[in-house]
Order: C-alpha cells, then sequence, then structure tokens
C-alpha cells in the first residue's frame, strides 16, 4: 500500500468522524440511537472487517502447513501433564 493510499484512507476515516461530530451536535441522533448504532458497529461490522482482513486465496502449501502445526500441536499437547 502506497503512502497516498493510506493518506487517502486516514482522511476517509477523519471524514467519517467528523460527519458523526456534527450529526450529533445538530442533534439528529438521540442518545439510544448512537448506543444502537455503536453496538452495530462493535459486534457485526468489526469482526466482518477482521475477517475480510485475513482473507487469502486457497494455497495447498499453506493447507499442509496449517495440517502439520495442528497435528505438531496434538503431538506436543499429549506429553503435557496437567496437575
Amino acid at each position: 500500500m502506497s503512502i497516498e493510499q493510506i493518506f487517502n484512507q486516514v482522511v476517509i476515516i477523519f471524514l467519517l468522524m467528523l460527519l458523526g461530530a456534527v450529526i450529533r451536535k445538530l442533534g439528529f441522533l438521540h442518545p439510544q440511537s448512537i448506543n444502537d448504532l455503536t453496538n452495530i458497529t462493535l459486534y457485526f461490522l468489526s469482526p466482518i472487517v477482521i475477517i475480510k482482513a485475513f482473507e487469502q486465496p486457497f494455497s495447498r502449501s499453506r493447507f499442509y502447513q496449517l495440517l502439520l502445526c495442528n497435528c505438531w500441536c496434538l503431538f506436543d499437547s499429549s506429553f503435557v501433564k496437567l496437575s
């Protein structure tokens, strides 16, 4: 990602924050509406953004690495004594 793209994304975020502050100051949203929008963002949109950030095309080598890592964790955990 280039510096210009990052700068554009930061500008967009600040403009959205400014828009939210103006809407709140003008009284277009009631406090309960703000709480509802916050909950939607926190519990619905944030997980979608996180999942989308980690989305990658399928790769056989990565799949085999995942299997190897899981097998190693199972093998290694069988030697751990729980007290």
